[in-house]
């Protein structure tokens, strides 16, 4: 029931702001860990996403989406290899941005976006050598970012800062995730 509520109010908001644009995108991320322990050293490592959003309005826009993916980081031991955590974390990452259009609009061929927004990051499944019961789930974070839009295709490029611990271990406290997303996808135009 709510899933239709949601679509409904979509739908709703879309047709009030006049224009409307479903973007399926696939792409890569890089995550890094907010601060080193006393032992440990975190190197952002590739991870990757698929999944859309809607973005609805004309020169403003509010572009809620749903993501598929996978963030990985390692940690390296100052001192003993034997110690070293490759850790890869899986889920559903929920992003709703505010965007401007600073060069044409949504209906236009060529177009230059900036915004910004807030996620949540649900945690599906954890591999390497964490379990999934050490890792926070959701993750929230907040991000910026800007957007090229070239007839059927568009690239955005955004940087996100998580508000949420990786971990609740107190033991091997990292902070919380600083990740860059690349996404390259297509936009069917309404």
């Amino acid at each position: 029931m709510k899933h239709i509520l949601v679509l409904a109010l979509l739908c709703t908001a879309s047709f009030a702001f006049g224009q409307w644009s479903l973007k399926p995108t696939a792409g890569i991320n890089i995550t890094d860990a907010s601060k080193d322990t006393d032992t440990h050293v975190s190197k952002g490592k590739i991870g990757w996403q698929f999944g859309g959003t809607a973005l609805i309005g004309k020169k403003f826009y509010v572009e809620p989406g749903v993501f598929y993916q996978q963030q990985s980081v390692e940690f390296t031991h100052s001192t003993d290899t034997e110690l070293n955590i490759d850790h890869k974390m899986t889920g559903i990452r929920i992003p709703v941005s505010v965007g401007y259009h600073l060069l044409g609009a949504e209906s236009t061929d060529l177009n230059i976006r900036i915004f910004g927004g807030g996620s949540g990051y649900f945690i599906t499944g954890v591999d390497g050598d964490l379990d999934k019961d050490d890792i926070t789930s959701p993750q929230w974070g907040v991000y910026a970012g800007a957007g090229v839009d070239f007839w059927l295709l568009f690239l955005d490029l955004k940087y996100q800062w998580s508000v949420t611990d990786i971990t609740s271990i107190t033991q091997f406290d990292v902070g919380q995730t600083r990740t860059f997303f690349a996404n390259l996808g297509f936009r069917f135009r309404f």
